[in-house]
């Protein structure tokens, strides 16, 4: 069983509407990567990141 506030999967960073979607469906952590050409602002996501150097800052 995770520890209080952690997820059972780790974090998925992808830009693909349906790769959130499937990290959410998991129990993953669903973080969108903003700069991916598949991304989509619509879509819900946990997390979102502009650029790839802001995920240290977002997952710390």
């Amino acid at each position: 069983m995770p520890a209080a506030g952690r997820r059972a999967h780790p974090g998925r960073v992808r830009d693909s509407p349906l790769d959130l979607r499937a990290a959410r469906r998991i129990g993953a952590l669903a973080v969108a990567a903003g700069w991916g050409h598949q991304y989509d602002p619509s879509e819900p996501a946990d997390l979102t990141a502009d650029r790839p150097l802001n995920l240290r800052s977002l997952l710390a």
